[in-house]
């Protein structure tokens, strides 16, 4: 991707974003996709099955890490791998949009080389030996996903954290952007926003329309609290 693509711009349904991670950037392929020999000659065979997990956080995430048409997209671009959709009910894209276009769904993965999800993965679902992409929060030793990380380990898992893919440069290429501070904004009820980033310029887009008085002084508001 040239850009920096948040999640909400790149798996939310109403994103105009056009933009997906090319895995390429990040994966060898050819580790995957395997020369075999037939009558003399060499083909490639399509051996690189990759899976889009039902999110099993609860609550359970509604983004996809790939749109239907990303897919379509993405087979064109590499014909030797191949894509099966986890059937969900609450993804914001029905488990029909995908069959629409031919992406099979299918329960059990255990099949694909490589498995994608947006949020942290109930460790009771893992397939061992596979690699997963995902948010995975442990960078930082959050306790919270400290026994996911363990369970990882046990089963010989790859972890390729979103938070980690970067351009040459150290530029993020996934990342909470506007769209991540407008949902924030909205669900918010009482809100302290800190911060000159693009999370809080979306919050501020978005309280700014609701008529939100801005206070720039924290000290201000502090004797309404005490």
């Amino acid at each position: 991707c040239q850009n920096q693509v948040s999640p909400g711009d790149m798996f939310c349904k109403d994103t105009k974003s056009k933009d997906f991670i090319d895995i390429s950037d990040f994966i060898d392929l050819n580790y995957y996709l395997h020369i075999s020999n037939s009558n003399g000659s060499a083909y490639m065979k399509k051996t690189l099955r990759v899976g889009i997990l039902r999110e099993t956080k609860n609550p359970p995430d509604r983004r996809v890490p790939l749109t239907p048409p990303q897919i379509i997209a993405l087979e064109e671009l590499y014909p030797d791998v191949q894509f099966f959709v986890q059937p969900s009910d609450y993804r914001c894209y029905s488990n029909e949009e995908y069959e629409y276009l031919d992406i099979p769904l299918k329960e059990d993965l255990r099949e694909c080389d490589i498995l994608m999800g947006v949020k942290e993965i109930d460790k009771r679902t893992f397939i061992a030996g596979k690699t997963y992409l995902f948010f995975s929060h442990v960078a930082k030793k959050q306790p919270q996903n400290q026994e996911m990380f363990r369970e990882m380990a046990d089963k010989s898992i790859s972890l390729i954290d979103y938070e980690y893919l970067t351009t040459e440069k150290g530029q993020r290429v996934v990342a909470f952007g506007r769209h991540a501070g407008i949902v924030g904004a909205y669900n918010g009820l009482k809100i302290l926003l800190t911060g000159k980033g693009r999370v809080a310029q979306g919050a501020l887009e978005t309280l700014g329309i609701a008529n939100v008085v801005q206070e720039s002084r924290l000290d201000n508001l502090l004797p309404q609290f005490n």
